[in-house]
Parts: structure tokens; C-alpha cells; sequence
């Protein structure tokens, strides 16, 4: 109450001493709005709180310590034709709670800029992955660390899918059985065993495997290493 009597004295004329706590009190940064805030001649149509950082010297000090506070009008009485009479002027500390809401928000807007980053790189994974539709009629992906075998697109699914996992080797074995010749059969269960692909794959950007399937139709099958594990 002290540092407010110091800055606003104790009586007065009313705008000159609101006027005076804004310009002593307030940040350079928040005096004009808080100049306006406390404008007693608009007052009437606005009982509201504004939120300002305040700079305060230390007693015995040339030092200053700047901390938030939020100061209010609080309605007193009215006149019978409904205008303001009196009001209450009151300032009190909200430090904590303003550090941890700007804190949060800037945490936010860091997660924000992360998320819109992602997005925008799944946008472009989704648009190469789109592209290969072009390529191949059917796009699976396997990871060896879990035998697991996804499907992207296939001639059963016209559009990009991120499903659930399938068992990869029971997968395979599978589409041999059901889409391949039976005399490339034997071929093909070589061709997708997963137990030796590593090693057949080795160091080669592709391999590929070329079989009839049960329609007739000639049908290229190809592995390509996304990533090595660990």
C-alpha cells in the first residue's frame, strides 16, 4: 500500500492520480493502454479488469523489480438515471498465475509450430506415397522388427490406408497361395521369404521378381529397404 501511496498519493483529483499511478507504475510497453483503461470518462460503458506489467524500485536500492498486476474498477453506486457514481480502483499481484499462463501459451504455440510441421510432412509423404499409386497397383509395408505387414494401397482398397497390421510372413504366404501361378509358386515363396531378404537385399536399392498370376496376367513383385534397423 505504501508503493501505491507513492505513486498515487492518497486523495486527489481522480484522473490526475490514476493518470500519474499508470505513468510510474506501469512498463513503457503498457502505460498507453493502461492510460486508456483508466480514462474515467468512459469509464461508465466498460467495468472491466486490465492485466500490465509493473516495474517497482526496491527500497535503499537502484535497483527495479518488474512483476504482473491486474487492476480493476469495481462498481460502487449509480445515479437514478443509471450512470456510474462512484467506483472502487484496485491493483493487486497476479505474477504467478500470468509466468505460468504465458509459459503455457508459449509452450503451446512451440507445440503448434511442431504439429504444423509434421502435418505438412505427412502431407508430402502422403503425395509420394500417392504417386507410386501410379507406379504400382499394390504397396505394402513390412517391418522386420515385429513381423508385421501393413497395407498401403492395394487393388482391394482404392485409396490410401493406414490399417491394422497383418502378420508379414502369414501375409506373404498368403498372396502367394492366392494370386500367383502354380508353377511360380515355389519361386515366389523363395522370393518373399523375409528370413533371408536381408541378406538378399543387401546393399541393393531394389530387387525384384517377375511371375504369372492365376488370371494370366504378368506381374512384377519388388522389395525396397526403407530403413536398416539398428
Amino acid at each position: 500500500m505504501d508503493i501505491v501511496h507513492e505513486h498515487i498519493g492518497s486523495s486527489g483529483n481522480s484522473q490526475e492520480s490514476l493518470d500519474f499511478f499508470c505513468r510510474n507504475m506501469a512498463t513503457p510497453e503498457y502505460t498507453d493502454e493502461l492510460l486508456k483503461f483508466v480514462d474515467i470518462s468512459t469509464l461508465n460503458e466498460r467495468i472491466i479488469s486490465k492485466q500490465f506489467l509493473c516495474t517497482v524500485p526496491l527500497p535503499d536500492e537502484q535497483l527495479a523489480v518488474q512483476y504482473w498486476a491486474q487492476c480493476s474498477f469495481i462498481e460502487g453506486d449509480r445515479t437514478p438515471d443509471g450512470r456510474l457514481s462512484h467506483v472502487i480502483f484496485v491493483s493487486q499481484t497476479i505474477h504467478k498465475s500470468k509466468v505460468k499462463e504465458l509459459e503455457t501459451q508459449k509452450y503451446l504455440q512451440k507445440t503448434n509450430a511442431e504439429l504444423t510441421e509434421l502435418l505438412a510432412a505427412e502431407k508430402q509423404h502422403t503425395a509420394i506415397i500417392g504417386s507410386l499409386s501410379n507406379v504400382f497397383f499394390a504397396l505394402y509395408y513390412i517391418d522386420f522388427e515385429d513381423n508385421s505387414l501393413q497395407e498401403i494401397f492395394s487393388p482391394s482398397r482404392k485409396y490410401l490406408n493406414y490399417g491394422k497390421k497383418d502378420n508379414a510372413k502369414k501375409r506373404l504366404s498368403s498372396m502367394v497361395d492366392s494370386w500367383v501361378n502354380d508353377e511360380y509358386k515355389a519361386a515366389m515363396r523363395i522370393f518373399t521369404d523375409t528370413d533371408t531378404l536381408d541378406g538378399r537385399l543387401g546393399d541393393k536399392p531394389i530387387i525384384t521378381q517377375k511371375y504369372e498370376d492365376i488370371n494370366g496376367s504378368w506381374i512384377r513383385c519388388c522389395f525396397f529397404p526403407v530403413e536398416k534397423m539398428r
